[in-house]
């Protein structure tokens, strides 16, 4: 009786041990599966401008006249809630003809708020100046640009396409028009330059542009030279070109503001 029943108790604790031992781990699991933390917050991506695609630039007096259509949605087609700010990259260009993309600085920053300034046609239009020393020690030496767009300080946009050009020395301004009222008109002449804005003699100039801006009302009826850009009721826009120094043209009833700029001839 005595083996039987210590046989009897062996038997019915062995699947008590064994329960207790699987039971065990699977609570642990159980447990270890609840206790999951929540999350860190993730921050809202900055928005990012569409890139440009139609950067365009041509030699304008010393400096480099740049012309873009400004981005208006994002890259996920969100419209911009303001103009976004433009940075203007200048950089080199090897042997071969292209551009040094290692080369590219920062030379200006439009800020977003001044954007609408240099608009013009639904283009935005910005001059790099270019100090007529560097253009004087690298005559017909070339230069590449690229802009890209900014509407928030963590990420820019992608850079536009890449423009390359080669840049000359241009004769000094035009420092005194004459204008003379006709029956038919009002004839324009000006003196020729005979030197670049370095003092380097010019040989001969090509042509000539005669850019037009008119007066606005409540300007004074001084010297249209000593009038400030404020006063100017449009900026100056190309009326005609000329090959030689004067320039007919028609009356109308209003103050003409006229600029002119005088292009030479590339020795190439």
């Amino acid at each position: 009786m005595e083996n039987r029943k210590g046989t009897a108790l062996h038997i019915t604790r062995r699947p008590a041990q064994i329960l207790a031992i699987l039971y065990f781990p699977f609570s642990i699991f159980l447990l270890t599966a609840g206790c999951g933390a929540p999350g860190e917050p993730v921050p809202p991506l900055p928005t990012v401008p569409a890139a440009i695609k139609d950067l365009a630039a041509h030699q304008a007096g010393d400096g480099v006249q740049l012309s873009f259509t400004l981005p208006t949605h994002s890259i996920s087609r969100e419209r911009l809630p303001s103009p976004p700010a433009v940075e203007i990259l200048r950089g080199t260009v090897r042997s071969d003809g292209s551009a040094d993309a290692k080369s590219f600085r920062n030379v200006y920053t439009i800020p977003g708020a001044l954007v609408e300034s240099y608009r013009a046609d639904g283009h935005v239009r910005f001059t790099d100046p270019i100090a007529p020393e560097e253009t004087k020690s690298h005559p017909g030496g070339m230069v590449a640009y690229v802009v890209r767009t900014r509407a928030s300080k963590k990420r820019a946009s992608a850079d536009s396409n890449v423009v390359t050009l080669r840049v000359f020395p241009v004769a000094a301004p035009i420092i005194s028009v004459e204008a003379r009222v006709t029956e038919s008109g009002v004839e324009l002449t000006w003196p020729v330059p005979a030197a670049t804005a370095t003092g380097e003699p010019v040989s001969t100039i090509s042509g000539y542009r005669i850019y037009r801006s008119e007066i606005h009302p409540s300007a004074p009826s001084s010297s249209p030279q000593d009038l400030p850009q404020g006063k100017l009721e449009l900026r100056a826009a190309l009326l005609a070109s000329s090959e030689t120094n004067s320039y007919p043209r028609h009356f109308r009833r209003f103050r003409p503001y006229l600029r002119l700029r005088g292009a030479q001839r590339d020795a190439g």
